[in-house]
């Protein structure tokens, strides 16, 4: 927030004796963390002019002398918006508005007119979000009476009828509901009732937000410190299943005898004790999602679960391409439950093997990945009634695998003794599944003893 911080002052200098004839304020976030004592790199302006985020933008630009490629001042004329950059700080200046008519959700129709602070403000999402701060004076300016209130009670409430915010294009749209929901995780706040009654009686009006704006906001919720409270408001008020349709079944799913929570508070716990990688937190949301799909009846555990994690990495492929994420990420996150209920030994209270650790370091891929591979594992195990111990046992793994690098080669890596031309000539065969076969078990050898010889690696394979 420093440079944030230092920006402004630089505004005010500008502004200070100049000829400029506009209100400057601060607005919205902002304004709400400075007085909740939080960074903040929301830096908005509302001039108080005709045309005043435009002019503004213009004026000051020009005035700093930032015309330059990336900081020049990019306009919306339609919007009355304009942005640019100063000293690394990205800026939106607008005029106070209202009358902005929408067609529908996905905003197809506009029409803007200047208002008063207190109309612009009766349009801003929530209370704690409709703050101005004068630039100038220092005046922090509550336009709707009730923004001061909402933070001292940390509670998200709408400056209008929650219907409006939520459902009537001129004030809003039907994303608030999950900007709601994130407001509440990242900074640790409830939600009015009211405001629980328009997310219940609009959420169907989800379905018209495209899915790129859904996956910013649910990844905005996912790394927050609150992520397991929002996630919660998500599912108490059905929102979660506009989107997540497969979470549905996690809830009251009993899961049996090791399980002291239903299949949705366990991922819960899981969630919660991951660190924020954003891939991890995706990997611990969805890693049991495909349970409902797989769970049989059993005589001693009430339930299992064969092949869950399987069928939970494909389900989540398809969760995580429909809701717009990239591919580099889906690889990881399906990779990581794919492979979460890997180190079975470790689950027992047994003795790791050092083969089991270098297969397992293989299927990660890299060290990073296998470093949240590990993490995923330990928060799935630790979280289970009476296995909190679980902790060191995963922690002692870590510190195993450090010294499980042979001859410079990674971990991750796969055996280089001996390759597929080294198979054909020895055992004068040609391309084909026999090649496959061998190099199959070469690999197994390689995980019992990596600092086996060439010689020594063909002898193996010879008494095959």
């Amino acid at each position: 927030m420093i440079k944030e911080t230092t920006v402004i002052e630089l505004i005010r200098s500008a502004i200070k004796g100049s000829e400029f004839d506009g209100t400057v304020f601060i607005a919205g976030g902002f304004v709400r963390d400075e007085i909740l004592d939080r960074p903040s790199k929301d830096v908005d302006l509302v001039i108080d002019m005709e045309d005043g985020g435009i002019k503004f933008a213009d004026w000051l630009t020009k005035k700093f002398n930032v015309y330059k490629e990336g900081s020049n001042p990019v306009i919306f004329p339609r919007f009355g918006v304009a942005r640019f950059v100063l000293e690394g700080v990205e800026i939106e200046c607008v005029m106070p508005r209202s009358e902005v008519n929408y067609e529908d959700d996905n905003r197809k129709s506009i029409v803007i007119r200047k208002a008063s602070l207190k109309e612009d403000a009766m349009r801003r999402d929530f209370n704690i979000n409709a703050l101005y701060k004068d630039v100038s004076t220092g005046e922090i300016l509550d336009c709707t009476g009730a923004g001061i209130r909402d933070l001292k009670a940390r509670v998200i409430d709408t400056p209008v009828d929650s219907n409006l915010t939520f459902g009537d294009p001129k004030y809003g749209d039907a994303l608030r509901m999950l900007r709601a929901i994130r407001f509440a995780a990242q900074l640790g706040f409830t939600l009015t009732e009211r405001v629980l009654g328009g997310i219940e009686f609009n959420r169907s009006k989800l379905h018209n937000i495209s899915k790129e704006r859904i996956h910013d906001e649910l990844i905005k919720i996912l790394m927050s410190d609150n992520a397991v409270h929002g996630m919660e408001l998500l599912r108490d008020t059905k929102l979660l299943y506009t989107f997540l349709p497969e979470m549905g079944p996690m809830v009251d799913l009993a899961q049996g005898i090791y399980h002291d929570k239903d299949g949705f508070g366990h991922t819960m716990d899981v969630l919660d004790e991951v660190p924020k990688v954003l891939e991890l937190r995706l990997a611990a949301l969805l890693h049991d999602i495909g349970k409902p799909q797989t769970r049989e009846s059993h005589e001693r555990k009430e339930y299992q679960f064969l092949g869950h994690d399987k069928v939970s990495a494909e389900m989540a492929e398809k969760i995580l391409r429909r809701l717009k994420f990239s591919n580099d990420i889906i690889k990881r996150v399906t990779l990581l439950i794919r492979h979460h209920m890997g180190l079975r030994a470790a689950r027992k209270d047994k003795k790791v093997s050092n083969k089991s650790l270098r297969k397992f370091a293989r299927k990660m891929g890299d060290k990073e990945t296998l470093a949240l591979g590990l993490e995923l594992i330990k928060a799935d195990m630790v979280v289970h009634p009476g296995q909190e111990g679980q902790h060191a046992v995963i922690e002692e793994i870590k510190e195993r695998y450090e010294t499980l690098e042979i001859n410079g080669e990674q971990v991750c890596d796969r055996q280089t003794v001996i390759n597929g031309n080294d198979i054909k000539e020895i055992f004068s065969i040609k391309e084909g599944p026999e090649v496959g076969k061998y190099m199959k078990e070469a690999q197994e050898i390689y995980d019992e003893d990596p600092e086996i010889t060439k010689d020594q690696m063909i002898e193996k394979l010879k008494t095959l």
